[in-house]
């Protein structure tokens, strides 16, 4: 038996070594590949772009929910509508820039493909920032951790990833990792948890639906501008509802919403506003 386990052991060894070794020369044969050191070089500023992006909407969102607009629903729906005008825009200057019409879905595909992944991404965001008003970035942040663990777990689900345990180690670690960062920093709150907890649960539904939709489909929608361009309408309409129940009429007779008595007011309101749909419209196309 002992004999037996020597071999096995030994046979594991020399199979660690030789994928090593060939891990070793496709490295080598990379680094002397420019078009992989271009996608490298590229996905490396999108992920740089990214975190810039995520952490500035994440601080900048948080301040301006504790301190003046008390109205998340209706701040992230502006930002949809705002990520739709900005789509649109760059949509227009490239066709005309490149001469070519840009993919436009029909109505089947559009509702039958596209509105799971806007309904899941709509509520992701709507929650994650509706939770910004009982907790604080370190619980958020905590919670929200476990959203590379839900991601794994509808990738693995949909095919788009194969089970292999050095992958769910790292994902465990990354998740973690963060949960331990902010641990001591953190206040309890159950509702502002729950909600952070749920929109976590749905990031994970809502990425992984969204590279099925853009990598695994034929939509046409490779193109992250056209991407946002097709899902914001329906996010919208799904945010709404909530937004008039929940927020509509203390926005509308807020002086910062509808009830202004000063212009610099409603400037400065359209500014801050403006400023993070840009802001998540950055963080959306990298």
């Amino acid at each position: 038996m002992k004999a037996k386990n020597k071999m096995k052991l030994r046979r594991l060894k020399k199979e660690a070594k030789t994928e090593i070794k060939e891990a070793k020369e496709q490295l080598r044969h990379n680094l002397k590949n420019r078009r992989w050191l271009k996608t490298v070089l590229v996905s490396s500023v999108a992920i740089a772009l990214y975190f810039i992006a995520s952490l500035g909407l994440t601080f900048f969102q948080k301040a301006l929910i504790s301190s003046t607009l008390h109205y998340p629903i209706t701040i992230v729906c502006c930002h949809l509508f705002l990520k739709f005008l900005f789509a649109s825009s760059v949509r227009t200057v490239a066709s005309k820039c490149q001469d070519k019409d840009r993919v436009v879905l029909k109505w089947r595909d559009y509702l039958s493909r596209v509105a799971l992944v806007a309904v899941t991404s709509a509520l992701d965001i709507g929650l994650s920032q509706w939770s910004f008003e009982f907790v604080t970035i370190s619980l958020y942040t905590m919670t929200k951790a476990s959203a590379v663990l839900w991601l794994l777990m509808f990738a693995l689900f949909f095919g788009l990833e194969k089970r292999h345990w050095s992958l769910i180690l790292i994902v465990s670690t990354i998740a973690v990792g963060l949960f331990l960062f902010v641990y001591r920093s953190t206040s309890f709150n159950a509702i502002g948890f729950s909600m952070a907890m749920a929109a976590s649960v749905l990031s994970g539904a809502r990425w992984t639906l969204c590279q099925v939709v853009m990598q695994k489909s034929q939509l046409g929608l490779e193109n992250p501008v056209d991407f946002i361009y097709h899902i914001q309408p329906l996010m919208l309409l799904t945010l709404l509802p909530f937004a008039a129940a929940f927020e509509g009429l203390q926005f509308a007779a807020s002086e910062n919403g509808f009830g202004f008595t000063d212009y610099s007011v409603l400037l400065h309101t359209v500014t801050v506003i403006g400023f993070g749909g840009l802001l998540a419209f950055a963080m959306e196309v990298t």
